[in-house]
């Protein structure tokens, strides 16, 4: 089935005539008769009754014509649409992710979500400390920033809607005593430094969820605050210290996963979308509707699954 077989059936169905018809679409009798015997045979319908003055519709094609101008109408409509969709100019948003991210845990989905919403939104990703991600969503350098929730709590100017929670994972260094040993168990860390990314200032909470696995168990720990990713993977690298990381962190290969398996440990993680309402634009503000309302509707769908 062509556009031209179709166009050809609604002229005649139209015209009520073959040679009028085809004088009408300026090609020639045997040509459009021929279009409308091809439609016929392959919807296996008559579709014209023939007169020695003309033709007349079946009922079979009364129905195929008003069908396919509804479908005509839908089309047309279909086509101004894209174009008027494809005159308007991409829009880009600045959205700062934690150093050394695998944007793969988000990226992706952000871009399948905003074509499916057929947001023309552009992202230009970046990736900071924490601190640096602070600074640049109060001054209105960055749109967005995607990391732990908790982190922007201390910041009263800057909103954060959680999206999804991700696992963690304890790191050494390959040059760690505790590398060579077989099997690790949290008492392994006691007196060890914990090396966290988040900024000093953080509230006693955020102190507390990384020691309150350790603590319960008896277990006493130092905590050590450095400016950026890079720089407690070098500290790992020297064989010093540890280290809890999200699982969207992309580790070097000279870094040592722990598992504990006789008495695991367990890390998880809220990230959120943190913007400032006072420098929000109003691409920003699309943008954060339409991601915080996939995941919340997403959430909902699996609390209703348990």
């Amino acid at each position: 089935m062509t556009i031209a077989q179709i166009a050809c059936f609604l002229k005649a169905a139209e015209c009520r005539n073959i040679s009028k018809a085809a004088g009408q679409m300026y090609i020639s009798q045997p040509s459009l008769s021929k279009h409308i015997t091809l439609l016929e045979e392959e919807l296996g319908l008559r579709l014209f009754e023939r007169k020695s003055q003309g033709v007349s519709l079946t009922k079979s094609g009364e129905i195929m014509r008003d069908f396919f101008l509804s479908a005509k109408e839908q089309y047309e409509t279909a086509i101004l649409t894209a174009k008027q969709y494809d005159k308007e100019p991409v829009r880009t948003l600045r959205v700062v992710c934690i150093e050394g991210s695998d944007i793969s845990f988000f990226y992706p989905k952000f871009n399948q979500i905003l074509s499916e919403k057929n947001a023309k939104i552009q992202l230009l990703l970046e990736g900071y400390n924490y601190s640096s991600m602070i600074q640049g969503l109060q001054s209105g350098s960055i749109d967005v920033a995607l990391a732990i929730s908790c982190n922007f709590k201390e910041s009263k100017d800057i909103a954060v809607q959680h999206l999804f929670t991700i696992g963690g994972k304890v790191l050494i260094g390959n040059n760690h005593p505790l590398a060579k040993k077989e099997k690790l168990s949290p008492a392994d860390f006691r007196g060890q430094t914990l090396y966290s990314l988040a900024p000093s200032t953080m509230s006693q909470s955020h102190r507390s969820y990384y020691t309150e696995q350790f603590r319960k168990r008896g277990i006493e720990i130092e905590i050590s605050y450095l400016p950026s990713l890079s720089s407690i993977f070098t500290k790992l690298q020297s064989g010093s210290g540890f280290a809890i990381v999200g699982d969207w962190i992309m580790i070097p290969h000279n870094m040592y996963v722990c598992t504990f398996p006789d008495d695991p440990l367990d890390f998880s993680f809220d990230m959120g979308i943190a913007w400032k309402p006072k420098k929000c634009s109003s691409v920003t503000k699309e943008f954060i509707q339409i991601i915080t309302e996939y995941y919340g509707a997403r959430a909902m769908l699996n609390s209703e699954a348990k």
